[in-house]
């Protein structure tokens, strides 16, 4: 039972139950008491921050206040906020006495692509340099369907009447998962005797991370192209396409791991990551795989040359991590010099020679990186991303993007778009 016999909540059943629910969904899920506050929440880390652009205690009021209204006669509440966030909420209550909601969201309806973002920042009245931060929220959250949704609230009213042992799922499910995973492995080990497998020798796989977080690209290219004489090990029952991006993903991991040794900002890495992660699950194609495993390898090890900062002064690291933090806002050198304690003079000549470019030139080159990321993977519009970016016209982001680029925005998108269809066309 949730209360215990003195009406206080048994925090181990909670926990068990919340964790059942968000590991089946994958969906973070909330114990909201009378008073709106929150008592309990799973996952406990990394749970999604929406508290950047809404109140969520509106939401919450609204959650308590229907079963409030409606006593146990209500089983469950769906609710989709202005922010097309979408929640459903189940009743708690002992002896008849209403306790509080368990909440699970924030979710989707429909696919973040379907999202209007400018509209919802026009309506309530934020910046556009919010835009990054909201689209980046929003394709993390996940889509569930009508369907999915009822039989999610069935789930979470039969989790909370005590309708399943909680404590009997556990034992079943590990000694399922054990016995699949050892059925799994001697099958693997038969496979890998009868074809005389080839297996990645680990000390290619060191190399190649050692140069990795070195930033040498040209010996890490050398180490890639040996690995890849060696063939991938193909799972029972799972998709080639499947696999491939796990061992896709497994190497995202381990060059963040190795660039962020290499002295790159986490919080730049982590972002980097991750963008690549939603490109290769969006990816179906195992030709475009390839490319995004070329790439991935070119852009962590190139972060590592341009932003590793081990030798570099810690004052420099600072006002670095500083331009990171506020790149799509207005950065100038006295506001930088008076965050890391410098007179703007010295910093300035201290960035020179520390990074072997003047400070606004550094920005310039880090908001055209940018810029190309989102012309690579956005249907942003060109004057949307100068905008987002700090610069003031078009005209003057194309002008900046030629200089750094030798083509103007328009351009580098158009070749992109011809290089992946030629690629699509290939593997067909």
């Amino acid at each position: 039972m949730i209360f215990s016999d003195i009406e206080s909540i048994n925090i181990d059943v909670l926990n068990e139950m919340m964790g059942i629910f968000y590991y089946s969904s994958l969906i973070p899920i909330r114990f909201i008491d009378t008073n709106l506050k929150i008592q309990q929440v799973f996952p406990e880390e990394n749970i999604l921050d929406f508290s950047i652009f809404t109140d969520e205690k509106i939401d919450y009021e609204k959650f308590v206040h229907v079963f409030s209204k409606w006593g146990r006669a209500r089983k469950y509440f769906y609710y989709t906020n202005d922010y097309q966030l979408s929640y459903v909420s189940v009743g708690l209550w002992h002896k008849k006495i209403f306790r509080g909601v368990l909440t699970a969201g924030p979710f989707l309806l429909l696919s973040p692509d379907s999202l209007d973002i400018d509209k919802l920042i026009e309506k309530h009245k934020m910046t556009l340099s919010m835009k990054p931060t909201l689209m980046q929220f929003y394709n993390e959250l996940k889509v569930v369907d009508h369907n999915r949704l009822l039989y999610l609230s069935k789930f979470l009213i039969t989790l909370v009447e005590n309708k399943i042992n909680l404590f009997d799922i556990h034992s079943l499910n590990n000694k399922e998962i054990k016995n699949k995973a050892e059925e799994v492995l001697s099958y693997q080990i038969i496979k890998n005797r009868e074809e005389n497998l080839k297996r990645n020798p680990y000390i290619l796989s060191k190399d190649l991370y050692d140069y990795v977080k070195s930033g040498d690209l040209s010996n890490a290219k050398k180490i890639k192209d040996k690995l890849s004489k060696y063939e991938m090990v193909e799972l029972p029952g799972v998709d080639p396409i499947r696999n491939a991006k796990n061992y896709l993903i497994i190497h995202c991991s381990s060059l963040a791991r190795s660039v962020i040794e290499g002295g790159v900002d986490a919080d730049f890495v982590y972002t980097l990551k991750d963008t690549y992660l939603r490109l290769i699950e969006s990816c179906n194609n195992l030709t475009q795989l390839i490319t995004i495993s070329n790439s991935v390898l070119e852009e962590f090890v190139e972060s590592v040359t341009k932003l590793g900062l081990i030798k570099v002064k810690p004052s420099v690291q600072k006002a670095i991590k500083y331009i990171y933090e506020h790149l799509t806002e207005e950065i100038s050198l006295e506001q930088v010099a008076k965050k890391v304690k410098l007179h703007p003079k010295y910093l300035s000549a201290l960035f020179k020679k520390e990074m072997g470019i003047t400070f606004q030139n550094y920005i310039l080159k880090l908001r055209i990186q940018e810029a190309k990321r989102l012309l690579n993977y956005s249907d942003y519009s060109i004057l949307d991303i100068a905008l987002q970016f700090g610069f003031k016209s078009q005209s003057y982001f194309t002008n900046t993007f030629k200089k750094y680029e030798g083509c103007t925005p328009n351009q580098y998108r158009k070749k992109k778009i011809t290089h992946n269809k030629f690629e699509e066309q290939s593997d067909n």
